[in-house]
Formats: structure tokens, sequence, C-alpha cells
């Protein structure tokens, strides 16, 4: 997929596995947002069988556009060693980046898709109201226990911010040695990812410089792309003998099971 590759550079969410999907040649994008899911039961023979139906709503892509205005100078551009690549690659992950920011952001960003921390459906597993101090991988097993809870069944990713990952490194036990997690924590993690897009600037009561861990089973989420990466030169600052460079990704993130969806939200380490 040439989008996914053009958007793994700087986002962990295609890194991690999370399905993009193009419809910039379709009129609408409409995904099944599954919120209750069906029963099933056994039934003797000749026996009636009851109906259970489950909850899905149709949700219908937005468009949202994630953009970017650089200036540079007509001798920068003329100075060669493909500076007009270079200026192109840094300014397409700046987009990248921007996506994710509002994505992983503490409320929702006005004109961007949803924040993750604000859809409905997904459980927090923090229910301190002044947000909570860790001091163990303890948090990490009730994310994974709660989507298994929740019948989300298959590979699960974490994502956390640098603080945050740095904090789990540097637990100690009572020896003052790392402290080693039991095998079990991690086995049914497909991967740990860290963006420095997921803040650590939350306020929850009185707890300050909080942050969230957010783990998902990667088809819980995808990513519609209305039209991909566009980066277009510009003569607007040709009485300063410069150029624009204009990058934009028309896109919407969507959350199509929250219930495979858990987050630590209100955390910081000592």
């Amino acid at each position: 997929n040439p989008i996914a590759e053009s958007l793994k550079p700087s986002m962990v969410l295609a890194q991690s596995g999370v399905q993009i999907d193009e419809f910039s040649g379709y009129k609408n994008l409409i995904y099944p947002i599954e919120t209750t899911a069906p029963t099933a039961g056994y039934y003797a023979e000749g026996g009636t069988i009851s109906a259970s139906d489950p909850t899905v709503t149709p949700y219908t892509a937005e468009t949202h556009t994630a953009s970017a205005l650089v200036k540079v100078s007509r001798q920068l551009l003329e100075s060669g060693n493909n500076v007009d690549q270079y200026i192109e690659t840094s300014i397409a992950n700046q987009v990248g980046l921007q996506m994710e920011n509002a994505f992983f952001a503490n409320s929702n960003v006005t004109s961007a898709p949803t924040a993750l921390s604000q859809v409905s459906g997904i459980t927090d597993i923090i229910s301190e109201a002044n947000g909570k101090t860790l001091d163990s991988y303890d948090d990490l097993v009730d994310l994974k226990k709660t989507l298994r809870s929740n019948n989300a069944n298959g590979d699960v990713n974490l994502y956390m911010s640098p603080n945050i990952m740095s904090g789990f490194a540097k637990l100690k036990g009572t020896d003052n040695q790392p402290l080693v997690p039991a095998p079990f924590i991690f086995d049914e993690y497909q991967g740990s990812f860290v963006s420095s897009q997921i803040p650590d600037d939350l306020t929850k009561g009185t707890g300050t410089a909080l942050s969230t861990v957010f783990a998902f089973q990667p088809d819980a989420v995808r990513i519609a792309i209305k039209q991909n990466a566009v980066l277009r030169l510009e003569e607007r600052f040709s009485d300063e003998l410069a150029v624009g460079y204009v990058a934009y990704i028309m896109h919407d993130i969507v959350v199509t099971r929250p219930s495979a969806v858990a987050m630590a939200r209100g955390v910081k380490f000592a």
C-alpha cells in the first residue's frame, strides 16, 4: 500500500498494523461500528431460536485536512544535494505527526477526527480521581484483562509516551535491580509503540503532568484516506526570493470496535 508506506516514517499507527483505506474513488466510505455483539446459544431439536440483535451503527468517514505551509528560500533550493527532496520528506512527516497528535490528544482538536480518549465505549481502567502514580506493571496486566473480558482475543498493541516508556524501563525491585516483568505480561502484546504525540500534560482532579497508555487490537482502528499526501510548490513569497511548500492530507481515523480498545488515562511515574 503506497499510502501506508508514505505514513510509516512518522506514524506509529501505520507502523503497528492499523489498516489504511483509500476512498478517493468513492463518494462515501461507511464503516460498521459495533457496540453490542450478538449472542449465541444451544437449543433443543425443534426449539425456537431467540433472536439477538447486535448494535451496529453505520459511520460515514468524514474529511479532515491536516496541512502545513513552509517558506523556503530559493538560495537553499538551488544549493543542490537533494535539498528539495529532504524538505518534501520533512514536511510530509510533520503532517503525519499532526494526524497522530490529534488522535492521541487529551481532548478533541478543532476540525480534526475524534480523539481516541473521547470515543464512546472505550474502557478506562484508572478510577482514581486524581490520577495514578505507577510503580509496577499491574496496569498493563489490567489493560489486557479488560480487552480479554470484552472478547477482544486477537493481537494487542500498547501505545505510550516516551516518559511512560522510560518509567517502565527504570522500574526496580527492592534489591535496586531492574524489575523484570513476568512473561505473561507481554506474551500477548504484539508490540509496544512509543509516540511523542501522546501527551504528558493531562490534568485529572488535582493530578497534573499525567499521560495515557492505550491498548488495542490494530484491526479496531482504521485510517481512511480521502486524498493521499499532496505536496505542492507555490509562488507566494517571490518578493522575498522564497517559495512556499504546501502539504496536506484529507483523512479520518475511525474506531470500529470500541470494546477492543482500553486505556489507562491519568498515569505517571514519580
